[in-house]
């Protein structure tokens, strides 16, 4: 048996949820995309300082997205790498897309010489 609370047919899934995240951990309530960022990018100034980062990026979300935060907290002391982690085993056979800020700008960018400049041009 499975239990799914997250799903909507479960029967009180939402209220089981609200009653954990707010009654038993006491979580605020009050998280948004953007505090997550300005918290995350002064987390990284501070335990970075005046150091240097290297970023073993893969082209998945994850490492993607740490790649951009860490960006934006220390900019050019971020030196990437692309990590071949075997993820795009068709990559060349099969268009990558990349784009801006905006979700609809999407373009296809080619095989993985494409997406390693397309990465290049976001960081």
């Amino acid at each position: 048996m499975q239990f799914h609370p997250e799903v909507h047919h479960t029967p009180l899934g939402p209220q089981l949820i609200k009653n954990f995240l707010f009654k038993i951990c006491g979580a605020a309530g009050d998280w948004t995309p953007a505090r997550f960022i300005e918290t995350t990018v002064a987390s990284i100034r501070e335990k970075v300082g005046k150091g240097h980062v290297i970023c073993g990026l893969s082209g998945g979300v994850d490492s993607s997205v740490a790649a951009v935060l860490v960006h934006r907290a220390i900019g050019s002391e971020l030196t990437c790498i692309f990590v071949n982690n075997g993820a795009f085993c068709c990559i060349e056979r099969t268009p990558l897309y990349a784009g801006g800020s905006q979700s609809d700008s999407l373009r296809p960018v080619g095989g993985l010489a494409g997406w390693q400049r397309a990465v290049g041009v976001l960081l």
